[in-house]
C-alpha cells in the first residue's frame, strides 16, 4: 500500500517502525564555561516585552516558579523599558530580539513551535505566538533545572543545584502535529489550563469557534425545533418526523440549497462572533441516521459514500464564506471542518495505478475545508499497519488525496468500562506516525475525556500522548521506564511487573477470544480467572510496603506515591467485584466493597463510563452496594 503525498503526485512505501522525519526537532546544545547561576545567585533577568498576553503571564510566572522551586532564587523580571543590564534571557519579541538577524522563517508554519539561541552569552526564546513561547520556556527549564513534568502531581527538578553553567542553545522545535488536543479529564475538563499546558496540550476553547458543542453540532445550527416545522426537507428522521424525533437521532440533508444558504449565514455569524479562533466544525449528529432523499440517495450511488454530499456543500460554503470575508475586510482565514464518521466515513475517490484520485473535480476539498477523520469501529489495540485495521488505513491515505490538510480522531478507551484494562499503548506510535505522514496537523486521541482521575495507568498515558504527539518518535520504552522511576518510586519494579502482565493477559484475552473495541465488555471470568486478579492485588500489597521507608523521609511524598498505587489498584479491584461477586474476599466482601468505595471517592475518580448517568457515586450507590434503584430493582 502506498500513500499519496503532494495530492496524488508520487507514492511513498511505509511501514509502522519507520522513522518520521517531517517535524522540526533541531536540538544543538552544548556547554559553555559562563556562568548562569552560582553562590544562590544570577546575573541574569527575565527580559519581556511590554506588552503582553495571558499566554505569556503565565510562560514568566511558571519560569520563576520552578526556578525558584529549584535554586532558591527569586528572578528578577524587567520589561525592555526598563534598565536590565547586560545579561538576559529574553522571552517573546523583546527590542533586544529584533536588534539581532536570526532565522526565524520556520516560524512561519506553526504556531506552538519556537527557537532557543544563545547569543552574546544571552539566551533568546522566540516564537510566533505567546503559545510558543510558553512551550519552549519548558524546554528551556528542562535544560536549565531538569524539569521534567510527568503529571500534574510528579514533577521533578534539580534541587539547590550549586553551580549552573550557560548552555549554548541552537534549538528549533515544531511539534509533529500543531494541535495536540487534551484528552484525559485531569487535563481538559478540571476547570484548570495548568495540566494541558504543561503538558504542552491544546485546549478546545483556545482552538475551536464555539457553536454551543466543538462537534455534532449541525443541530446547533439550524435547530429542528426553530426550522423544522417550515422546513421538513432540510432535515431526516427515521419513523415518524414530528417534535419527539427531534432528540433520538436524525442529520441535515446537505443536498439541500436552501438549507445550504442558511447554515452558511449561520456560520458567518459565529465567525464574526469571535475574531481571534480560525477552526470551526460543521459536524453531522452523533447517530447512524443519514438522508434518503432521492438527491442523496443519488450522490450515494454515483460517488459510493455519503461523505460526497456533505463535501460538495462545504465547499460551497467555503466559497460564500471567501466572498462574505472579503467584502467584510475580514483577513483571517476560518478552516471548515466536517467529519468522516460511520456514513461519510468512506471518501470518495477512485484507485488507479496504486494512487488515489477524487471520483471528480467536486469532491475534491477546497482549501480551507479540511476532513476529520474518526474511526470509531477500528480496533485500537492494534495500530492502523495491522491486517485487522486494513479499512481504516486505507481510508486515511484515501482522504489524505483529497485534501491538504486532516484532523484526526481517534480512541483510547473502552467507553463502557473505564475501570477495565484498555491498552493502547502499543499502537500509539504507529497510528500518530501514519497520521503525520498522512498531512493530519490535528489529533484529538480521545480517552476518558470526562473523568478527573482514572486507574489503568490514565496518568501514564496522558504522558505517552503527550511526548509523541510532540515527537512520533520518541522512544515509548524509555519514557515508560522514566515515568515509572518517577511516579512509582521504589514501588516501580512490582507496578512495572504489573503493568506489563496486564498487557499479556490482554493480548491473550485478544488472541484467544475477540478483539476489543471502545465498547467491549471486559467483565469476564475466561478472561481475568479470580487466580489472576488475587495475584495482582498481592502487588500492591508489596508495593505499598515498598515505599514504606518515605515515612521516615518524606511523609507528604510517602502519602502521593501511595495512593499513586492505591488509583492503580482500583482496577483489579473493580474486576473482581464485578466477575466474582460470591468469590473468595476472605469471608468479608463487605469490607472489601467499603474499602473499593472509599479509595475510588478520596482519589478523585468521577466516572466508571462516558454516560453522564454513571458518575462514579452511582455506580457505587446501585452496582458496588446494590442499593435498590428509582424503581426498586437491584441492578
Amino acid at each position: 500500500m502506498y500513500l499519496n503525498e503532494n495530492r496524488g503526485n508520487h507514492k511513498y512505501a511505509m511501514t509502522a517502525d519507520e522513522p518520521y522525519a517531517d517535524g522540526l526537532h533541531e536540538r544543538n546544545i552544548n556547554k559553555t564555561d559562563v556562568k548562569f547561576f552560582g553562590e544562590g545567585r544570577t546575573d541574569y533577568v527575565l527580559l519581556v516585552p511590554e506588552r503582553r498576553g495571558e499566554h505569556l503571564n503565565f510562560a514568566i510566572e511558571e519560569f520563576t516558579g520552578f526556578f525558584r522551586k529549584a535554586t532558591g532564587y527569586e528572578l528578577s523580571v524587567k520589561t525592555d523599558a526598563e534598565d536590565y543590564g547586560n545579561r538576559y534571557i529574553s522571552l517573546y519579541s523583546t527590542r533586544e530580539e529584533q536588534k539581532r538577524k536570526m532565522d526565524k522563517r520556520f516560524l512561519s508554519r506553526t504556531n506552538d513551535g519556537y527557537g532557543i539561541l544563545t547569543l552574546d552569552s544571552n539566551i533568546f526564546v522566540y516564537a510566533s505566538s505567546e503559545r510558543g513561547i510558553l512551550n519552549g520556556v519548558y524546554d528551556l527549564l528542562g535544560e536549565l533545572i531538569n524539569l521534567k513534568i510527568f503529571s500534574a502531581d510528579c514533577i521533578v527538578y534539580d534541587r539547590k543545584p550549586q553551580k549552573i553553567l550557560l548552555p549554548d542553545f541552537a534549538v528549533k522545535e515544531i511539534p509533529d502535529f500543531e494541535y495536540r488536543m487534551a484528552n484525559y479529564g485531569i487535563a481538559k475538563e478540571s476547570g484548570s489550563k495548568v495540566v494541558a499546558r504543561r503538558l504542552r496540550r491544546n485546549l478546545e476553547d483556545e482552538t475551536w469557534i464555539p457553536v454551543g458543542s466543538y462537534y455534532h453540532d449541525s443541530f446547533i445550527f439550524l435547530p429542528p425545533e426553530k426550522y423544522y416545522k417550515d422546513h421538513p426537507d432540510w432535515y431526516c428522521f427515521k419513523g415518524k418526523s414530528d417534535e419527539s424525533q427531534f432528540s433520538k437521532g436524525g442529520q441535515l440533508c446537505y443536498s439541500n440549497e436552501e438549507m445550504r444558504l442558511e447554515l452558511t449565514a449561520q456560520i458567518e455569524k459565529y465567525i464574526e462572533r469571535y475574531p481571534d479562533l480560525c477552526n470551526i466544525t460543521v459536524t453531522q449528529e452523533d447517530n447512524l441516521d443519514w438522508c434518503d432523499c432521492a438527491k442523496c440517495r443519488a450522490s450515494r450511488e454515483k460517488y459510493g459514500t455519503d461523505s460526497a454530499v456533505v463535501i460538495k456543500c462545504l465547499n460551497k460554503i467555503r466559497d460564500d464564506i471567501d466572498a462574505w470575508m472579503k467584502e467584510k475586510g475580514l483577513r483571517r482565514r476560518v478552516e471548515l471542518v466536517f467529519f468522516a464518521y460511520i456514513s461519510t466515513i468512506d471518501a470518495p475517490v477512485y484507485e488507479k495505478n496504486g494512487k488515489y484520485y477524487p471520483i471528480d473535480d467536486d469532491v475534491r476539498l477546497k482549501e480551507g475545508v479540511s476532513v476529520f477523520y474518526a474511526p470509531i469501529e477500528a480496533y485500537y489495540e492494534k495500530d492502523f499497519y495491522d491486517d485487522l485495521n486494513r479499512r481504516f488505513y486505507d481510508n486515511m491515505i484515501k482522504w489524505s488525496a483529497i485534501s491538504k490538510g486532516m484532523y484526526l480522531w481517534i480512541y483510547s478507551a473502552n467507553f463502557y468500562h473505564y475501570l477495565a484494562p484498555f491498552d493502547t499503548i502499543d499502537s500509539m506510535r504507529g497510528i500518530y506516525s501514519l497520521a503525520k505522514k498522512c498531512g493530519v496537523k490535528y489529533i484529538y486521541d480521545q480517552a476518558q475525556y470526562n473523568n478527573l482521575n482514572g486507574t489503568d495507568f490514565y496518568h501514564l498515558k496522558l504522558y505517552l500522548n503527550s511526548r509523541l504527539q510532540w515527537n512520533v518518535n520518541e522512544d515509548i520504552e524509555k519514557l515508560t521506564d522514566e515515568f515509572f522511576e518517577n511516579y512509582f518510586d521504589k514501588a516501580a519494579p512490582v507496578i512495572k511487573k504489573y503493568f506489563y502482565e496486564v498487557k499479556e493477559q490482554m493480548k491473550y484475552i485478544e488472541e484467544t477470544y475477540k478483539h476489543f473495541r471502545v465498547y467491549t465488555v471486559m467483565e469476564k471470568p475466561n478472561y481475568y480467572p479470580q487466580q489472576i486478579l488475587d495475584k495482582w492485588l498481592d502487588y500492591f500489597k508489596t508495593a505499598e510496603k515498598s515505599v514504606e521507608y518515605l515515612r521516615q523521609v518524606d511523609e507528604e511524598r510517602y502519602k502521593v506515591v501511595t495512593d499513586r498505587i492505591i488509583l492503580e489498584s482500583i482496577s483489579a479491584r473493580y474486576l473482581k467485584i464485578m466477575i466474582y461477586k460470591k468469590g473468595d474476599f476472605n469471608g468479608d466482601l463487605d469490607k472489601f466493597k467499603e474499602e473499593f468505595k472509599r479509595d475510588v471517592l478520596r482519589l478523585g475518580i468521577t466516572r466508571v463510563r462516558e454516560s453522564k448517568k454513571f458518575d462514579v457515586e452511582y455506580f457505587i450507590k446501585h452496582w458496588i452496594l446494590n442499593t435498590p434503584d428509582e424503581d426498586g430493582n437491584i441492578i
